[in-house]
């Protein structure tokens, strides 16, 4: 049997998921229109560079607060271990990146040739 989510925890869960869903969102403008993209339509919007900045912002709002509500929630261990998981296979399946990528010394701009 399942656990009930409380219902502060689900509402917050469902803004996280809309967060990533607009990262996502902003993701594909960028690669479709490019960094300078910006929406002919409105005047004053963020290109689509900042858009990404800017819904990043978003969903490490959510998971700030997230975290305010249940510590345990979002385990700081396990956010640790998919992220080591994750360099470790961006460094070897990367093909065309100039980045280097390293669990000790972290992601560096390699040198152009």
């Amino acid at each position: 049997m399942m656990n009930a989510i409380p219902e502060a925890t689900d509402e917050l869960l469902l803004h996280l998921a809309e967060e990533a869903a607009e990262i996502i969102h902003a993701i594909l403008k960028f690669r479709r229109f490019g960094p300078d993209g910006r929406d002919p339509r409105f005047e004053g919007v963020p290109s689509d560079r900042d858009a990404i900045a800017f819904e990043f912002g978003q969903f490490l709002a959510v998971q700030e607060c997230l975290d305010a509500l249940d510590e345990e929630l979002i385990s700081d261990d396990w956010v640790q271990r998919g992220r080591r998981s994750k360099l470790d296979k961006l460094r070897r399946y990367l093909r065309h990146s100039t980045l280097t990528v390293s669990e000790t010394e972290g992601v560096s701009l390699c040198p152009k040739f």
